[in-house]
């Protein structure tokens, strides 16, 4: 069962396809990636058994969201959260019968 009232982490997600000009401190616009939204998440990190199952490197991070659904977010776009950048790798619905796909799942992966 999803509780919506654990969503306590605040992500910003970036569209990388389009971009946005931005004045900066300086006085000069430079371009930034356009920002699709701000939302709140319920924060999964990943378990030590499933980072051996993986065999991922020591490098690579994956963290799992659940959030409400959200159509303009995309594979390939970027997230920002608690000062880390990811990439998302994978989205899926999360599937409970008595909430109709209202909310998702949502797989990012970090690289230090």
């Amino acid at each position: 069962m999803y509780n919506p009232g654990r969503n306590r982490v605040k992500v910003e997600f970036y569209d990388r396809s389009e971009t946005e000009d931005i004045l900066n401190d300086v006085g000069e616009y430079e371009q930034k990636p356009k920002l699709i939204c701000k939302d709140w998440v319920e924060l999964i990190p990943t378990t030590g058994r499933e980072f051996l199952q993986n065999r991922k490197s020591e490098s690579e991070m994956t963290y799992k969201f659940k959030m409400r659904n959200r159509k303009d977010i995309e594979v390939n776009d970027y997230v920002e959260f608690n000062g880390i950048k990811a990439e998302v790798i994978y989205i899926a619905p999360f599937i409970d019968p008595k909430i109709q796909n209202r909310y998702m799942e949502v797989v990012v992966l970090w690289q230090s």
